[in-house]
């Protein structure tokens, strides 16, 4: 496999473990390597309270992978560390309740397709007077640009799908502070995708940082780039 099967990020006090492919027999030997090398980061870290495993990108477990998921629980929680899951669906759900793990995992589904808000995570998008807002609730750069691009593809297919007339995608920076040049790229690819389905598409929220870097860029050309009031 020439992409990670894990990646990790920290947001707040909270060491998030994204699972990138289905947690089955097939790829254990890549999920364990990988995640070897992602837990490095959390085992030099000492101020943390938390560790959520984001199953957003994984469709499937099986015993393997329950395995997986028991080790990682026992590793962190002796430590006196918080551990939950976050966006399985209900194959995932139904796997971790057989096995009498749903409530020690303390798992949250992923949310209904109409149910106004999506979480993910790096994003939450709501939907607003026709408009779609996200929120992005990390630092945008380099180092989560892979699993962002994945995030927003998902999110965009499923807006646009949604069953509801909107004419809008809006990005809300009030929540971050830093934006470099990789992921402005990964922005204006959702422009270009919001302008070929005959939508509207802007940047607000935008902290004086930002917006020097996307005037000197040129972005405020090809749409609406507003600073924080």
């Amino acid at each position: 496999m020439s992409e990670k099967s894990v990646e990790v990020h920290k947001s707040g006090d909270t060491w998030v473990v994204t699972i990138m492919i289905n947690l089955v027999s097939q790829y254990f030997s890549a999920v364990k390597f990988d995640l070897k090398s992602c837990l490095e980061q959390l085992d030099k870290d000492p101020d943390w309270k938390e560790i959520t495993v984001d199953m957003t990108q994984s469709d499937m477990v099986d015993s393997s992978g329950i395995g997986i998921l028991v080790s990682l629980y026992k590793r962190y929680v002796k430590r006196k560390k918080k551990f939950r899951m976050i966006h399985c669906n209900q194959v995932v759900c139904e796997t971790l309740e057989l096995c009498n793990l749903f409530q020690t995992f303390h798992v949250n589904q992923e949310a209904e397709p109409d149910s106004g808000e999506t979480k993910t995570t790096f994003f939450v998008a709501k939907y607003v007077d026709d408009s779609w807002f996200f929120y992005p609730q990390v630092n945008l750069n380099i180092y989560n640009i892979s699993t962002m691009r994945k995030e927003l593809v998902e999110i965009f297919k499923e807006k646009q799908n949604a069953n509801v007339s909107w004419t809008e995608l809006v990005f809300n920076l009030e929540n971050i502070e830093t934006v470099d040049s990789a992921a402005i790229g990964v922005l204006l690819g959702v422009f270009r995708r919001t302008k070929g389905a005959g939508k509207q598409f802007k940047i607000i929220g935008c902290s004086q940082a930002i917006y020097g870097l996307l005037e000197a860029i040129g972005v405020n050309q090809l749409f609406s780039v507003e600073m924080r009031p």
